[in-house]
């Protein structure tokens, strides 16, 4: 089972290092959530609406995956990668994983393994978080308890607002925090009476219509239905072929700079 501080650890690892931390500087005490803050992406109220497709037929191009550990299911484009682990690490379902539109190898390719936003790179982390492993929390706390327990106290994150949202029918919260690395958001589902989901990707992608189209096709139960996006995906990073999709057989490489 995680510790408090683990959780604090992964959620701050991977929501925040993205981040345009430059100029910022964060709170020295954890704020109460302020809705409306300036600044700010609000989520939206409903399920957001995708970019403008040219035809539904571009639906075919997208797969449906399920994570054989907590049974959550999802859409993504046919040469993203989900990589699911091959074994529960903790024995509790509390662990991330990573879903992402390039092979594993392609960051040896950059320097020190950086991959610049402009060569497109997408990477979400899917973070399962128990409740009971966040001071003992009991069965059935509600979403907005466990960020605040989750971020109380913390000195080098504040919590900076909170909004109730609803995800392909299902209630979620969007979370927005600011840390060291500058501001950071993610979505946070329930996915059982102890377990918490928290879907989050570097800041300048949460809006891109192919985390989009992920996030609002996210099923939690059998009852729910995998909604599978109607857009034409974003063509792979520079480097890559997607041969599965037509006009992505070929790699895309760089442009050059004028």
């Amino acid at each position: 089972m995680f510790t408090r501080i683990q959780n604090i650890w992964l959620v701050l690892a991977i929501f925040t290092l993205a981040a345009d931390a430059c100029g910022q500087t964060p709170g020295a005490e954890t704020a109460a959530p302020q809705p409306g803050e300036p600044g700010l992406t609000p989520p939206p109220t409903e399920t957001p609406t995708l970019a403008p497709s040219p035809t539904s037929e571009w639906s075919q191009y997208w797969m449906e995956v399920q994570d054989p550990y907590h049974n959550v299911r999802l859409a993504i484009p046919c040469f993203w990668q989900a990589n699911f682990p091959s074994d529960d690490p903790t024995g509790s379902g509390a662990f991330a994983y990573p879903v992402h539109n390039y092979p594993d190898d392609y960051a040896l390719d950059f320097p020190r393994s950086n991959i610049p936003p402009e060569a497109g790179a997408i990477k979400i982390d899917m973070n399962f978080m128990s409740a009971a492993g966040m001071r003992n929390l009991p069965p059935g706390t509600s979403q907005l308890d466990f960020v605040n327990v989750l971020y109380s106290g913390d000195s080098e994150t504040r919590l900076v607002t909170t909004q109730e949202t609803a995800i392909n029918g299902q209630p979620a919260l969007f979370v927005t925090t600011e840390s060291i690395f500058g501001m950071g958001s993610f979505y946070l589902f329930t996915v059982t009476d102890d377990l918490f989901l928290a879907f989050g990707t570097a800041s300048e992608r949460l809006d891109h219509p192919d985390v989009q189209g992920i996030l609002n096709s996210i099923a939690l139960s059998p009852e729910t239905q995998v909604q599978i996006p109607e857009h034409k995906p974003a063509p792979p990073p520079v480097g890559l072929a997607a041969p599965c999709i037509p006009g992505y057989e070929q790699a895309v490489m760089p442009t050059a700079s004028p």
